[in-house]
């Protein structure tokens, strides 16, 4: 019924146009003008029952929402605490709440477990993290899973750490580019076995110095460099060769 109704409404509406250039015939006004009172009657009456159907036939519950609810946290700052709770000195413990559950958070949390970092779940999104106490020798096997932040950020810090590091992932981010790291880390120290997938390796002890970055790719990048560089003896510079363009995750780091 209301799709007739609606049928009807659109009908009248559509010779609507060609009525009202008939009233302006002079010739015809008269007749015209009764024409027009008709059809805008029936219009109205169309609208009338259209209106009065969808209302009748239409359920309109009322409820106010309350309650509590958890929003997941940022992954984006879950990463940078867990990095920075490891680099916060050794043997000293610092406690992150909220953290939401996710593998690329795990991958991170394991990373720096490889470099020596220590952790416990309490529970509830809390864990406590003891900064690195050493991971002994060795190869280091940095297992990234699918975590490009993972990847990004902590190969400066094991750099930094002079550790030797076999990085590995899956899915897509074996194709994840870190031109950027092979090219400048590569002037400070490091040696990368890397044939543009995984797994790679990262040896060498990184150097103070000067690091030019374009603005205008990840700033994962930056954000590595900036947790990895105050490890080192002497002063560093992250110059940007080109506009920064995700200036808030770089904001976030800082």
């Amino acid at each position: 019924k209301a799709i007739e109704l609606e049928k009807s409404f659109l009908r009248v509406c559509s010779i609507l146009p060609g009525v009202k250039a008939v009233y302006k015939m002079e010739e015809k006004q008269e007749q015209d003008i009764t024409d027009l009172k008709e059809i805008m009657d029936h219009l109205g009456e169309c609208k009338r029952s259209l209106d009065n159907y969808v209302h009748s036939n239409t359920k309109q519950p009322f409820s106010v929402l309350r309650g509590k609810l958890d929003i997941p946290s940022s992954k984006s700052c879950a990463h940078r605490a867990v990095i920075c709770a490891a680099l916060a000195g050794d043997g000293k413990t610092s406690v992150i709440s909220g953290i939401s559950g996710s593998k690329d958070i795990d991958a991170t949390i394991g990373a720096m477990q490889a470099l020596g970092m220590k952790w416990t779940d309490e529970g509830n999104g809390t864990v406590s993290i003891t900064g690195l106490c050493g991971s002994g020798g060795g190869k280091k096997i940095i297992d990234c899973n699918e975590s490009g932040s993972t990847l990004r950020f902590v190969i400066p810090v094991a750099a930094a750490l002079g550790c030797e590091a076999e990085f590995i992932g899956r899915g897509r981010l074996p194709q994840r580019p870190i031109d950027i790291y092979v090219r400048e880390l590569g002037k400070n120290g490091v040696h990368f076995e890397y044939n543009n997938t995984m797994p790679f390796t990262v040896s060498g002890q990184l150097k103070s110095g000067t690091y030019e970055v374009e603005g205008n790719v990840s700033s994962q990048f930056i954000t590595g460099l900036l947790f990895a560089l105050p490890l080192l003896k002497g002063d560093s510079e992250i110059v940007l060769t080109s506009k920064l363009e995700s200036r808030p995750y770089v904001d976030i780091t800082i």
